[in-house]
């Protein structure tokens, strides 16, 4: 960063293991990162901790987090590696659809 400006890293550069998990001072992840993660997870191949991550950090049914996905998909090049990817897990997303745990369940009765 320089001045005023700060400029997020490209998700290739972003590589911390609490990428995702935590953040600085114990305050709420961001959605950019918990985006870089999902993408890291999703060009590692392992659909089940894509979904794990999703469903442990209730992103299927948060708004903000899909369209936050849906316009960094149409600000990325067309036909580069990252909007691929982003638009890989945003129709795996909508395509798995939400779901609804144990505990929802018994709520919803």
């Amino acid at each position: 960063s320089s001045g005023s400006e700060a400029r997020l890293r490209a998700w290739t550069q972003r590589k911390a293991k609490s990428l995702g998990y935590e953040a600085p001072g114990g305050r709420e992840v961001p959605i950019i990162d918990r985006i870089h993660r999902l993408m890291h997870l999703w060009s590692e191949g392992d659909v089940q901790k894509v979904d794990a991550y999703l469903d442990d950090n209730a992103l299927r049914r948060n708004e903000l987090f899909r369209r936050v996905l849906q316009a960094i998909i149409e600000l990325a090049e067309e036909g580069c590696e990252e909007r691929s990817l982003l638009e890989s897990i945003s129709n795996h997303i909508q395509g798995k659809g939400a779901v609804v745990n144990d505990k929802q369940k018994k709520l919803e009765i």
